[in-house]
Order: C-alpha cells, then sequence, then structure tokens
C-alpha cells in the first residue's frame, strides 16, 4: 500500500547537529555529548554534556550545557574545516606530547545574583563555565571537547574569570572525538545555521509583503 503521508511526516527530522559517546566499561561509566541547533533563535549553538553508565544511561543531575555564541561557533567550524585546528593542536603536542593546553577556550558563565536565585552557587560568586578544545589524551581519540564550570570572579572587561587553580574545577566533563567527527561537526553547523538564516529572510520577506498588501488595501478602502 502506497505511502500517501508528506515526506515531512514520514520522514524522522534533524534533531542533532552531532553526538559524540565515550564509554568505560570496565569502569562502568561513560560520557556523552550531544550538539544542538535549537538555540538559533538567541544566536547561540547548545552543546550538551552529560556523564553516563557504560549502557550511555545518563546520571541524574549530571547533564549540563553551554551555549557558544553563534559566530564564534561559525570561527571554530572554519578553522575546523580549513584544518587551523589540527594546525594548532599538532603544534601544542610538540610542545608537550604527555598533556596539551587547550587551543580553544571559550568563557561564559552567570553573575553572582542570579547563580544564587538559580540555586547555582551558595558562596555568593559567579559561576564560571568554559568550553574547552585540545588534544585527546584517548589512543582512539584526536580532539577532547571540554566542559569545566566552578567559582568564578568578575574581571575588568566584564567576563567571569575562573576562581580556582589549574585542573581544579568543580565538574568537568571531557569527551573524545575523532578528526572526522569533529570535521563532519563543523560543516553540519555551517549547514544548519545558512538554512536557518535563509528561512528567517524568506519569513522576514513574507511578512513585509502581506503587510505591504494590508497598506495597500487599506489605503484603496480609504480612498473609496
Amino acid at each position: 500500500m502506497a505511502n500517501n503521508k508528506p515526506y515531512w511526516v514520514s520522514t524522522n527530522p534533524i534533531k542533532t547537529i552531532a553526538e559524540f559517546y565515550n564509554k568505560n566499561e570496565a569502569k562502568n561509566k561513560g560520557s556523552l555529548l550531544k550538539v544542538y541547533f535549537d538555540a538559533f533563535s538567541i544566536g547561540k549553538v547548545r552543546f550538551s554534556f552529560a556523564e553516563c553508565d557504560a549502557n550511555m544511561k545518563r546520571l541524574s543531575n549530571q547533564k549540563t550545557d553551554f551555549y557558544l555564541d553563534i559566530d564564534k561557533a561559525l570561527v571554530l567550524a572554519e578553522d575546523i574545516t580549513r584544518n587551523k585546528l589540527t594546525k594548532d593542536i599538532l603544534e601544542e603536542q610538540k610542545k608537550n606530547p604527555k598533556y596539551t593546553n587547550p587551543v580553544r577556550d571559550f568563557p561564559s558563565g552567570v553573575n553572582a545574583e542570579k547563580a544564587k536565585e538559580r540555586g547555582i552557587r551558595k558562596d555568593g560568586k559567579p559561576e564560571c563555565v568554559r568550553l574547552k578544545i585540545s588534544a585527546s589524551i584517548l589512543k582512539d581519540c584526536d580532539v577532547c571537547i571540554m566542559y569545566e564550570s566552578g567559582p568564578g570572579k568578575m574581571v575588568e572587561n566584564g567576563l567571569i574569570a575562573p576562581d580556582y587553580s589549574f585542573s581544579k574545577a568543580e565538574k568537568t566533563i571531557r569527551i573524545g572525538a575523532k578528526w572526522e567527527e569533529v570535521r563532519a561537526m563543523a560543516l553540519q553547523i555551517k549547514v544548519q545555521w545558512q538554512a536557518y538564516a535563509t528561512s528567517c529572510a524568506v519569513m522576514d520577506a513574507i511578512a513585509h509583503e502581506k503587510f505591504v498588501r494590508q497598506q495597500q488595501k487599506g489605503n484603496n478602502k480609504n480612498a473609496g
């Protein structure tokens, strides 16, 4: 029997830009990262991190999101597709083969007042949140995408800087990925944003045309 449903009913919609999974069955733990385009309307890309068991079942209260500004996400995507990120990571690995510093560090956070209101912190400090990218220490991965959070402090430029020593964040979730996976993510960020921007432009044009027609109709009615 033929399927008479419209294609958009019978086709599963794309829900994520990319998904990454790491697991350690011996220790019965894992981690995952899903990158979403559902924050495009506020000009951001959502990186959703979570800690899981070896079956990739999310542990309670171990999910957290990082919202990266779209302009920064697009620059990152361009760096990945043009192999600039690859070069930066390889250069950093030459300096320190055992442990490399992040080659990308995106700061964010919540000010002290909102952190208290939302119950994020009880010490009166801002919450510092960072998205970092470095070389991966996992044998079968090339890149590490890391979420990090902890107490913060306000600095002169209005940003929230970490108020904790190196590697002493209160919460850290790391995801290892292969180069081809990261490149696929970068391409999807650019393609999905272009599609979103185009759809917004089309809807704006339609709305403007409708507004003009309504004005003309009103003018003709008044003239009659």
